[in-house]
């Protein structure tokens, strides 16, 4: 775990960690000596980011926040919580409807695959299993029935869930999508609202409401100070507002 990044006056880390197909990043608040997940990746992820942080000596996971409800974002949880049952998983309230089970997962459309889904995997190298794909489609996670909900919390658009960062609300990508900002340093942890591929930013166009999606970058773009992008997918790169586009097809 190599990158690292120090916020809130050096109080916060944020550490990437490269899963097999997205990022997971984990927040040590130095202070209160906790330790917070931004998304937990994959079931197979799992083994190695606890190893990760048992090298680093760092405190149990009270709380994993997700930025949406996908495959690479949340499934993870059905290990993690095996290793830390006193941990919680967050989702943003728009979340409800679809993590109950309430709510079908839509399917991508072909362009939502070639233009994003499978450069986004060929970046990090993940090819998902035949059935690994299969268990997929229908709930946009790993388990065939509903996820489990009994350690689930739902938080409010303003609600401060990380602390130091800025809850910013990004509805485009899914209804749910939640990014964080840390108004100090800069860092901005984006989920899938915003990805880098190829060393590029890229506002992403696999989306369910391309105009939620552009509401979305305008609001970002009246941040003051936003200097590093920490995305979902790619590699963490320096912000430049100027290549913040979005060209829905």
């Amino acid at each position: 775990m190599k990158e690292r990044f120090l916020c809130h006056g050096g109080n916060i880390e944020v550490i990437r960690f490269k899963g097999h197909s997205s990022n997971i990043f984990i927040i040590v608040d130095r202070i209160e000596n906790r330790t917070y997940l931004v998304d937990c990746g994959l079931p197979a992820d799992i083994p190695d980011l606890i190893r990760a942080m048992e090298n680093e000596k760092l405190p149990a996971i009270e709380k994993v926040i997700c930025t949406h409800f996908h495959v690479d974002h949340c499934s993870g949880w059905i290990e993690l919580k095996k290793a830390f049952p006193d941990a919680v998983i967050m989702f943003h309230k728009a979340a409800e409807p679809i993590v109950s089970g309430a709510q079908k997962m839509e399917f991508p459309a072909m362009s939502d695959f070639t233009d994003i889904m499978i450069p986004a995997m060929k970046e990090s190298g993940y090819v998902p299993s035949f059935k690994e794909v299969m268990t997929n489609i229908y709930y946009g996670t790993s388990f065939k029935s509903r996820f489990p909900m009994d350690k689930v919390r739902f938080f409010d658009p303003d609600e401060t869930v990380l602390p130091g960062f800025k809850t910013v609300f990004t509805p485009g990508h899914r209804p749910e999508e939640t990014s964080f900002f840390e108004p100090g340093s800069g860092l901005f942890i984006s989920g899938d609202f915003i990805i880098v591929m190829n060393r590029r930013i890229i506002v992403n166009t696999f989306v369910y409401d391309s105009k939620k999606q552009l509401e979305s970058l305008e609001k970002i773009k009246k941040f003051d100070n936003l200097m590093m992008l920490l995305p979902g997918h790619g590699e963490c790169m320096d912000f430049n507002e100027l290549i913040l586009k979005y060209d829905p097809k």
